[in-house]
């Protein structure tokens, strides 16, 4: 066959301007109908790891057939070495056979299949060949050479197959042994990766690895295993990882794969799969194991992942045989039972896998306007305590802060192009080997020009940053040393207007992907542009802050603002009592040009205009110690206290603690974040002046529970500075939206299978297609039921790419000046007038999934996240209210309309799937 370009559904992992999957030629006969690659890890459920010698090739083709039926488009097998290769210079023949016969099952059926070299490591044990003796697999002649024997052996036997999708070089060797340098693990896939491409040029090849390699030094770098692999791999459990300290279901546990799949593509500058995540049903249950699965692929092809490989497929028999017998937990991973029955996951994957079949070829996400950039040197900072795991640490709990402050976000390397990003984000930056005085000064060009930078301190010291972020530095020791063990809250100005009250002359014009773009009369404002004055009203504790564990304590910067506007402080949380219900009132002491201060408060929030654009300031580690915060996002399922003891914010939807804890099994979902709160008397309270209130008792280590945990609401100010408006967003922060665009930058390809395979990859005709297809994605990550509102820039239908069930994105009126929305996306700032909110104009252009507003002359600009106006002038338009059940998605097909459609005459929202009911709450 000719060769392709592999296209994975996403476009992210190589940068802008970058060269985007060079070297990969795959051409191999079987690919998904979807480009999106859905499939399970396999061995057989009888035999286990024994598979190959007790070769059983009925009861196989049957589990074969259940997993296709389940909707399983690829399986991910391994190759025990020691069963392919019993002696150094022999590789068995009977193996070889069977390993044929097991591709011809698997193509019957209509399965394209990942073989695994090398597995060394496998469910808790490790499974070395006896004729290893102690030497190193990536470094002794002799070793290598045995390797070099097994690799053209299986590519001859196999590698014309037509189920052959790629080839694994081996599964997990960071785990099974390191190499000794990370020289030597590239010298190691570099030898190997040739020898398969000399046999089987046009098959792209992978290397799995463990999330081993990003929280340690392992010898398997992403960088490095990029040099010699077409896509790059990712395994990740949260419930074996120490960074998800939240119930399963909840957003943090539900990111981490997603997370860890966008930043091996970022580090690597390849596609990513995600080739291995699930959990098993003897450490949750069958239903909880279902939503997570769900919620897991729906977020994976919103961040544009090359696919979902889930383990495993079916749960194991052979209880008492290793690797069960000493890892019980292992045998209940499968998406199937042990008789090859759907549990609640494999319910959920073939769900996903109708949908796969429903959309067209080649969706990849819209361009992002924000992005996370990654340490310069993320293995190798002289710091002891700045290590791997630390940095993976600060990068996954940003990643989480931008997606509950619905910001579309890519991960970047610093030597990436940044041209077309609105706003940067560099979380927790330490003191070296992070940030060299190289990128510093270019990260100065670029926010001179128009960019938004946001820093949070973990030990910076740069030349320049005075100047940046409008500050005097004044000292830096940890927290602890003046305010006792903490804990502390992070209390911020939501009513901050987003351009400056005097000071120099500011105008919007067309700034980097059609946004506005700040200007002033000056290159500088060291002396000022202040913010405008405080309403205190708007003062909210967005997030409790509890020191963590650690060697030391961590520092924080002691600044005092020189030009820069305070936008939050640092203050102890109380003691005792429930804590704070309504707005924050600073003492009277004033200092520093009007800015609140006391003996107990700090400034810790600096926002500050440079050149043509800004910079934030975060004076603590924020990312790190959220990260170390179990609970810290409030997403709690059991509802007593949502950071853990002494956490601030009790409930994730902003309504206190109630009833006895559990999963919810009710009808009534939560209604914390919907509009319909807005007024007095909506469920969660709300009082005067729409002020958003929330009680709950105390916790049992006396510290206050009450409020909501908010943190995302820093990012979100961050966003607010850069003009950045989501095209489509959900008025739930659990809820993740993400706009898919057919044909953009990146992804040229989409494949069919061969004839015969049952799926075809066509769009139904309830789906036309008349021009490059834009798809709105919306993933629940909420471990209870809850009730949204989708809003768009513009009016449009969407179109559910399940069922053909409309909704219509209305124009609504803007609420009540003054209401300020704390429990959910939509802080609605109170200094503008009505007649200051200028007509939108134009709707986004098609590939784009955010846009931004241009004040008028003397007026401030309409808040990003505000309600829309009504007849169809600044802000959104909105969707009623629509149910989403925990860890569910939905898909829709996103049609501009021309017009508004007149109230009343939306056409009745059926569904035409009899399977699946739309449910549509009228308020």
């Amino acid at each position: 066959m000719a060769s392709e370009i592999l296209s994975p559904i996403q476009g992210a992992a190589p940068q802008p301007g970058a060269a985007r999957g060079a070297g990969i030629r795959p051409g191999a006969p079987a690919r998904p109908a979807s480009s999106f690659w859905l499939g399970v890890n396999y061995w057989a459920s009888g035999q286990g790891v024994a598979m190959w010698q007790d070769w059983q090739p009925e009861a196989i083709a049957a589990e074969l057939r259940a997993l296709a039926a389940a909707g399983c488009r690829v399986v991910r097998f391994f190759l025990r070495w020691v069963h392919f290769q019993p002696e150094e210079d022999r590789v068995d023949p009977t193996a070889l056979a069977r390993l044929k016969a097991f591709c011809d099952l698997a193509h019957g059926v209509g399965l394209a299949v990942i073989p695994t070299f090398f597995t060394g490591h496998m469910s808790g044990e490790n499974w070395d060949v006896p004729w290893r003796r102690g030497r190193c697999p990536y470094t002794d002649p002799a070793m290598l050479r045995a390797q070099v024997r097994l690799i053209r052996a299986v590519a001859e036997t196999i590698g014309h197959h037509p189920a052959l999708l790629a080839w694994d070089l081996a599964n997990e060797p960071d785990i099974f042994a390191r190499p000794p340098s990370p020289d030597a693990g590239w010298l190691w896939c570099r030898l190997l990766y040739r020898e398969l491409k000399s046999v089987t040029p046009g098959v792209p090849v992978t290397l799995g690895i463990h999330v081993a390699s990003l929280v340690d030094d392992c010898g398997f770098r992403p960088a490095d295993v990029a040099e010699a692999a077409d896509f790059l791999c990712m395994h990740l459990y949260p419930i074996y990882s120490p960074w998800c300290p939240d119930p399963v279901g909840t957003i943090r546990p539900n990111l981490l794969v997603p997370f860890g799949d966008r930043l091996v593509a970022a580090m690597g500058q390849r596609p990513a799969l995600a080739e291995e995540f699930g959990g098993t049903t003897l450490m949750m249950s069958p239903a909880r194991h279902g939503r997570y699965l769900s919620a897991v692929l729906g977020s994976l092809l919103l961040h544009g992942s090359m696919g979902a490989v889930a383990w495993c497929g079916l749960d194991f028999r052979c209880q008492e045989d290793l690797p069960y017998d000493s890892t019980p937990y292992e045998v209940a991973f499968g998406i199937l039972d042990d008789q090859g029955r759907p549990k609640p996951a494999g319910e959920a994957f073939g769900r996903f896998a109708r949908l796969l079949e429903r959309l067209p070829g080649g969706l990849a996400p819209a361009p992002r306007p924000a992005a996370i950039l990654l340490p310069e040197r993320y293995y190798e900072n002289q710091d002891p305590d700045i290590t791997p795991e630390r940095n993976f640490a600060v990068l996954f709990n940003a990643f989480v802060l931008a997606r509950r402050a619905g910001l579309p976000v890519d991960l970047v390397r610093p030597d990436s192009d940044w041209a077309g990003y609105r706003l940067l984000i560099v979380p927790c930056l330490p003191r070296r080997n992070s940030l060299s005085n190289r990128t510093w000064n270019r990260l100065r060009r670029w926010v001179e020009q128009g960019g938004t930078l946001y820093l949070s301190y973990d030990g910076a010291a740069l030349p320049g940053m005075e100047a940046v972020f409008g500050i005097r530095i004044e000292d830096a020791y940890p927290r602890e040393a003046v305010h006792g063990p903490g804990p502390w809250d992070l209390v911020l100005d939501l009513d901050l207007p987003p351009e400056p009250q005097g000071g120099p002359e500011t105008r919007c014009g067309p700034g980097p992907r059609g946004g506005p773009e700040p200007q002033t009369s000056g290159k500088g404002s060291r002396d000022g542009a202040a913010l405008g004055t405080l309403a205190h009203s708007g003062l909210q504790p967005v997030v409790r802050l509890i020191p963590a564990p650690r060697p030391a304590p961590r520092k924080r910067l002691v600044a005092s603002p020189a030009g820069a506007r305070v936008a939050g402080w640092i203050r102890p949380a109380p003691a005792t009592g429930t804590g704070p219900a309504g707005p924050v009132h600073p003492p009277a002491a004033v200092a520093h040009g009007g800015h609140p201060t006391g003996p107990l408060e700090e400034p810790a929030v600096f926002v500050h205009r440079y050149g043509r654009g800004w910079a934030v300031l975060v004076t603590d580690p924020l990312e790190w110690i959220l990260a170390c915060t179990p609970g810290a996002y409030g997403s709690q399922a059991h509802g007593s206290s949502a950071c853990g003891s002494g956490a601030f914010g009790s409930s994730a939807c902003g309504v206190g603690a109630s009833g006895s804890g559990g999963e919810h099994h009710g009808p009534e979902p939560h209604r914390g974040y919907g509009r319909s709160q807005d007024g007095p008397g909506s469920e969660g309270g709300a009082g005067p002046e729409g002020e958003a209130r929330a009680e709950a008792p105390a916790s049992s280590s006396g510290l206050a529970t009450a409020g909501r945990t908010r943190p995302e609401q820093v990012y979100r100010l961050a966003a607010r500075l850069a003009g950045i408006v989501p095209e489509w967003e959900a008025d739930h922060p659990d809820v993740e939206v993400g706009v898919l665009v057919q044909g953009a930058p990146g992804q040229p390809l989409t494949g069919g299978l061969e004839p015969g395979s049952r799926a075809t990859g066509t769009v139904p005709e309830s789906l036309p297609v008349t021009g490059p297809a834009r798809y709105l994605v919306v993933v629940s990550h909420h471990p209870q039921p809850v009730i949204v509102v989708l809003s768009g820039l513009a009016p449009a239908r969407l179109v559910d790419a399940e069922t053909g069930a409309t909704l219509y994105a209305r124009a609504e009126t803007a609420p009540q000046r003054g209401a300020i929305h704390t429990n959910g996306r939509r802080p609605v700032p109170a200094p503008w007038p009505r007649a200051a909110v200028p007509d939108p104009g134009a709707r986004p252009a098609p590939g784009t999934n955010w846009a931004a507003e241009a004040p008028p002359a003397g007026a401030g600009a309409p808040h990003p996240w505000s309600h829309g106006a009504s007849h169809g002038k600044a802000g959104r338009w909105q969707t009623p209210p629509v149910r989403l059940e925990p860890g569910s998605w939905r898909v829709f097909r996103i049609e501009d309309l021309d017009q508004e459609i007149p109230r009343g005459d939306d056409p009745p929202c059926q569904s035409s799937n009899p399977d699946v009911a739309i449910q549509v709450h009228h308020r």
